[in-house]
């Protein structure tokens, strides 16, 4: 899957057979459900940034190419929240920052992992740096119908969201995404594409 969806890192745009598809989280943004004004310019940009080395740093350890020796300060609590987790849920990654699409509501974005926990097989995972917003449960909908419709369907019978704590040593929190919220909250997420839609088009 991943051979077939590319980022253009011109347009920001992810590209698939040939066509360019909106990422999951412009969407978001678009729509209003993650919406990140309130937060001052310079604390955004290094919060993001931050997001982006953490989990550059968690798919190397996963993958076993991580140097920890040569890993900076501030990513350490993170990956210690990371390690305590997969310690103790017993999670076996499979699929490690893959980027994803689907063909029919038109977008595209990069999961996390799916894997393997305790008695608990097929589990769709996102893990998080921030503090936890409604926006993060939409989300994880959005990849997890990029698996169901991909030439190869993946199937899901669990997804959860990984809050990793860097202010404690080593904690995380689990929030499991109950099964009976799926389909309202992929509801929100295709309202979501038709506001996006709505204003790229009035943009044009």
């Amino acid at each position: 899957m991943s051979a077939e969806v590319i980022l253009d890192e011109h347009s920001g745009m992810y590209k698939a057979d040939g066509y360019f598809y909106p990422r999951v989280t412009s969407i978001l943004a678009a729509a209003g459900l993650s919406d990140f004004s309130a937060v001052p310019e310079d604390r955004l940009e290094y919060a993001c940034e931050r997001g982006t080395f953490v989990h550059s740093a968690l798919a190397m350890h996963d993958l076993g190419t991580l140097d920890e020796s040569a890993l900076d300060p501030v990513l350490a609590p993170y990956l210690d929240a990371w390690k305590r987790f997969r310690r103790e849920m017993e999670f076996a990654p499979e699929l490690i920052e893959e980027p994803v699409f689907n063909p029919v509501d038109k977008y595209a974005g990069t999961l996390d992992r799916t894997g393997n926990a305790r008695g608990c097989p097929d589990i769709l995972l996102d893990i998080k740096t921030g503090a936890s917003k409604d926006a993060d449960r939409v989300q994880l909908l959005a990849y997890r119908w990029c698996l169901l419709l991909g030439k190869d369907p993946v199937p899901i019978r669990a997804m959860w969201i990984v809050y990793l704590r860097p202010e404690t040593m080593g904690q995380y929190r689990v929030d499991v995404v109950p099964p009976e919220d799926w389909d309202r909250l992929f509801r929100t997420f295709r309202a979501a594409i038709t506001i996006h839609n709505f204003k790229q088009g009035a943009m044009a």
